[in-house]
This record gives C-alpha cells, sequence and structure tokens, in this order.
C-alpha cells in the first residue's frame, strides 16, 4: 500500500504541475512505462493519433483511474475542468513529440567506405556518380528531396554531378561547402593533409568558408584550403587531368614533398611509414607509379631510394626511412 500511496501522491502533484522530487518523479516515469500512445504510419497516412487519445478520452482515462483509487472527489467542479485542460496537454504534448520525431528529424544518411587501395562507383538519388579512392568516406540521404542536395566527404572523390539549375549540390568537406548545379571535379580531402584541394574539370564550382568566404572555380583550376591559415588559393594547374588518374590506380606527383608519396603508399598498401628526417620528409620528388604493376610497395620504395637517396628497413608492418 505504501507504494501505491506514494504514486497516487505523485500523481496529484503532477497534475497540479507541482514541483516533483527525484523520487516522485521516478514513480511518475514508472508509471507511465509502458503506456506510452501508440501511433502508426503509412503511405496514405503518414500520422495518426487513434480516437481513444483525444483530449476527452484521455481525461476519463485519468478520471477512471482515480475513482479506482478513490479519489474522484477530488476532481469535482471547477478543479475537473482543470484536469480536462491537463488532458489536452498531455494529447499536444504527445503529437509535438510525434511531429518532431517523424516530420522535423533528418533521414538517416547512408554511408559507403573504402577500404585499402580499394576504390567503389557510387551512384546517388538524384543520378549523379561519385568515384570514392582508398580510406574514404561518403554520406548521403536516402532522397534528395530539399531544396539542395547535400552529400558529405572524408578521403577523396570524384564528382561527376547531375545537372540540375534547381537545386544546388553541396559538398560538406571540414568547414567547406563545395557548391555546384551539374558538373565533373575532384575534391581531396584526408584528414592527415594539411589542405583540402577541389580540382575543376567542367563547369563552375564555388568553394565556401563557414565564415561565408567564397571562392569560385572554373575548369583547369584548383582551390587549395590551408587548414591551419584557414584560407583559399585559386592555382591554375597544367597537368589537371593527371589528380583522377588515381581512378586506374596510377598516382603521379610533380614536385611535392616526399612525406605527401609515403602517406598515399600508405593508403594502397595497408602499411606504415616513419621517417627519421625532417629534410627528408620536405623534399620534393616527381615519380609517377601504378599500383597495378607494382604488386609489392618494395618496388616503389627502391625506384624512391635511387632518387631521393634513402634506405628503407621493415620492421613489422613498418617500413624504417632513413636517409644514406
Amino acid at each position: 500500500m505504501k507504494y501505491r500511496n506514494n504514486v497516487q501522491t505523485a500523481r496529484e502533484k503532477y497534475l497540479n504541475t507541482q514541483f516533483l522530487s527525484e523520487e516522485e518523479q521516478g514513480l511518475i516515469d514508472e508509471d507511465f512505462q509502458g503506456r506510452d500512445y501508440e501511433y502508426f504510419q503509412s503511405a496514405k497516412h503518414p500520422f495518426l493519433i487513434p480516437d481513444k487519445y483525444s483530449a476527452d478520452e484521455t481525461y476519463k482515462t485519468i478520471e477512471q483511474r482515480l475513482t479506482e483509487q478513490g479519489q474522484t472527489r477530488r476532481y469535482t467542479g471547477v478543479y475537473t475542468k482543470y484536469v480536462k485542460y491537463v488532458a489536452a496537454l498531455i494529447v499536444i504534448a504527445v503529437i509535438s513529440t510525434f511531429v518532431y520525431k517523424y516530420v522535423s528529424s533528418p533521414a538517416q544518411l547512408i554511408s559507403v567506405s573504402t577500404s585499402y587501395g580499394e576504390r567503389k562507383e557510387v551512384v546517388l538519388p538524384d543520378g549523379s556518380l561519385v568515384i570514392l579512392n582508398s580510406l574514404s568516406k561518403l554520406s548521403y540521404p536516402p532522397k534528395m528531396n530539399g531544396d539542395t542536395r547535400d552529400v558529405e566527404l572524408q578521403g577523396e572523390g570524384y564528382f561527376d554531378v547531375a545537372k540540375n539549375k534547381e537545386k544546388t549540390f553541396v559538398v560538406k568537406v571540414n568547414n567547406l561547402n563545395i557548391k555546384v548545379l551539374g558538373t565533373k571535379f575532384n575534391i581531396e580531402a584526408y584528414e592527415d593533409q594539411e589542405s583540402v584541394t577541389t580540382s575543376l574539370f567542367e563547369g563552375i564550382v564555388s568553394v565556401n568558408l563557414d565564415n561565408g568566404y567564397t571562392k569560385q572555380l572554373e575548369p583547369g583550376q584548383q582551390a587549395v584550403f590551408e587548414k591551419k591559415g584557414n584560407k583559399i588559393d585559386i592555382v591554375q594547374s597544367a597537368g589537371i587531368d593527371g589528380k583522377i588518374d588515381w581512378q586506374k590506380g596510377i598516382f603521379t606527383f610533380n614536385g611535392e614533398p616526399l612525406e605527401s608519396v609515403f602517406k598515399t603508399l600508405a593508403r594502397e598498401y595497408n602499411t606504415e611509414f616513419n621517417i627519421t628526417n625532417q629534410e627528408l620528409k620536405e623534399l620534393r620528388v616527381t615519380i609517377r607509379f601504378d599500383v597495378k604493376e607494382n604488386k609489392s610497395v618494395e618496388n616503389i620504395l627502391n625506384l624512391l631510394g635511387e632518387s631521393a637517396n634513402f634506405s628503407f628497413q621493415k620492421q613489422g608492418n613498418i617500413y624504417l626511412i632513413t636517409s644514406k
């Protein structure tokens, strides 16, 4: 009986919108458990609250429960009207919860990712094609019904965007938004790199920072976003077509730091590199290699070592790189 009396007290305070102790709130939560208002969704009836959960019926339910506890006399006259108001508020709260959950909340995103040395093609709901490079991830909604076509990218991806003048296509990368209507471009945005590079092959692209700063690209140009400086530089690239040779397993480096080459090799061959010399990390190299032809990473290391004057030694899954 003690438990039932405590529940009755908590109920009365709850209906009177009085302050509830932690113990009383726990009793109310337990009392409501298993009695949540039911709902259902379908194509014809996207949202329905059954008639039995109308304000009047909710009041009757409350009144019946209180009668069973011998509390009917407490809810006569003006106070009865108050209980009806509470019942109506309960229904409004239930409807608001469902509307928020099933109308306002965003749809679950679909995610596609790649492993070491893997490439994948993804066709989006709007017909756009995305090719993912190794160790990359693309997230997108199952339907693109909003005002824009939003996707999220981690790693590197090539985009062939279906034209739609009514809906801008937006790629979200870090604190960048790359916006287009229909075009072909590549985004390189690995977490372990100091910059995000957008290369444009066809159409027009705008690269936007969260603070509103915007740069526009034309075909043959690259937008290089420096993460530390939080700035965007536009550069003309004569060999821009080579930036998507990775789709065929071919990688070209033109005067780039040796450390960048090792980061690419690590993603392709599922291994690690430890460069002991800082000057060696920053050494600029020019090299082109095909991972299909070079099944072993050591073939490429031998080639690089001859020109960059370093030696390597394997220790477990790590290659130790030292100057000769």
